[in-house]
């Protein structure tokens, strides 16, 4: 007998380590491949060998069943014949007696029927005499049925009549609520259409209004997309990187649904680094951690920005902070996209590109926080401020000039590189304008 091919298995941590005896080397086909890899193979080589085995013993099962078959089939044809024969025999038998049992039946119905029809004659003679004594009596209950169900139908038809009109009543005064209910949802209907126009018109007036500051206050390449599907409302050029923006103009704090709607439309452009979500009079739900500016890094290493009560910042330096968050979303999103052919290189890239962000969510929010008050400080002490102004401007390009070299470092981009971008020319002076006019009694926005 041949010796079994299995001859040992011990478990050590989560692994089990199996002896087999084989006549030839495995090593070649099994060095490349993992645990997992050798556990499957194992699998279906023991499972292909059992299938080949169960084929080979269905051809041997299946060549003794067609000679049992036949046997069978012989056996059973003998037996067929013997039974017939039998059959037969018993057959003829039985018809012979069931013919004479028919004509004895035969004689037994014909005296069957002489005796019905004299006990049918017998029978009319005493219904006869039955209908005659009793007809006087039939009428005189018929009449009296008569009356009762007359009386009876008459009482059915007065509580009838009195249920319908009693059903009627509370029918028409449902009627007279129902009507009411209608024109009340007429008008709601009315109302909320006014008021769908009203946010449509209120809307455009945004989207036009920010043009306009776009215009005045910068230099961007800005085209209104509002009417494309999951495009937002603008898309810019600024400092040669695409920026898409979402106005909203509501008299209410922004709904969480509209920010999922821009979070999801934005991950649809994945060419665009940076977007920005602006609502001019109110707040944004869920964005609201007490500063003006909101920011956040998706999956896709794009930088979002959400900006709370627009039209109380002044544009200028909202539109200056926005210039900063796009350079820094263009570098990281370049360098996210930037990716080496060798993996190693690429995961620390990557890793790079984490840290970057992370020090990016500490310092922005510090940026925008300097933004905050220094908007606040100007508008409450405007004579201090023309003093102070430069020291501002100095930190606010000391921070700048920091997040440009550590995320320049942080992404593996050489400070030299940035040389060049630094020797540009500076961008051409902005159109200034004293103010920007709000509809319906709402307060204009001064550049100072």
């Amino acid at each position: 007998m041949e010796a079994s091919g299995f001859v040992q298995e011990v478990k050590e941590d989560q692994f089990f380590l199996t002896t087999l005896r084989h006549t030839k080397s495995l090593k070649s086909l099994l060095e490349k491949l993992n645990s997992s890899e050798v556990q499957s193979l194992l699998e279906l080589t023991a499972c292909t060998y059992a299938n080949l085995q169960g084929k080979a013993s269905s051809t041997r099962f299946e060549e003794t069943i067609q000679l049992e078959k036949q046997q069978q089939k012989k056996f059973l044809q003998d037996q067929f014949t013997t039974k017939l024969d039998t059959l037969t025999s018993t057959h003829e038998f039985e018809v012979s007696q069931y013919k004479k049992e028919i004509f004895e039946l035969k004689q037994h119905l014909a005296v069957s029927e002489a005796t019905h029809v004299s006990l049918r004659e017998n029978i009319m003679k005493l219904v006869n005499e039955l209908v005659s004594s009793k007809d006087l009596q039939y009428q005189s209950e018929i009449k009296r049925l008569q009356t009762n169900h007359d009386s009876s139908l008459k009482q059915q038809i007065q509580r009838m009549e009195t249920f319908f009109q009693g059903t009627i009543a509370t029918l028409k005064e449902d009627l007279v609520t129902r009507q009411c209910q209608i024109q009340s949802l007429e008008e709601q209907l009315k109302k909320h259409t006014e008021k769908s126009l009203v946010s449509v018109e209120r809307g455009k007036i945004g989207e036009k209004e920010f043009e306009e500051m776009v215009t005045n206050y910068t230099n961007w390449t800005l085209e209104n997309v509002s009417k494309r599907a999951h495009h937002m409302d603008c898309r810019c050029l600024v400092q040669r990187t695409p920026v898409l923006f979402e106005i909203k103009n509501y008299k209410d704090d922004v709904p969480t649904k509209e920010v999922t709607k821009f979070e999801r439309d934005i991950g649809e452009h994945l060419d665009v680094p940076f977007g920005c979500f602006i609502s001019l009079n109110t707040g944004i739900q869920g964005k609201k951690d007490g500063h003006p500016y909101h920011l956040v890094w998706t999956s896709n290493h794009q930088l979002l920005l959400y900006i709370n009560h627009f039209y109380t910042h002044n544009p200028s330096e909202v539109f200056s902070f926005l210039e900063i968050c796009t350079e820094i979303a263009s570098t990281v999103y370049k360098a996210a996209q930037d990716k080496p052919n060798e993996e190693e290189t690429c995961n620390r890239l990557m890793t790079q590109i984490k840290m970057a962000k992370t020090y990016l969510d500490n310092e922005l929010p510090r940026l925008a926080a300097l933004a905050t008050t220094f908007s606040r400080d100007k508008k409450t002490l405007m004579d201090t401020i023309e003093m102070n102004h430069s020291h501002y401007m100095i930190e606010v390009n000391q921070i700048k000039s920091s997040i440009k070299a550590v995320v320049a470092v942080l992404v593996g981009k050489p400070p030299e590189e940035d040389q060049e971008q630094q020797e540009e020319p500076a961008e051409k002076p902005k159109k200034g304008r004293s103010s920007v006019s709000k509809k319906k009694g709402e307060s204009s926005v001064i550049n100072a």
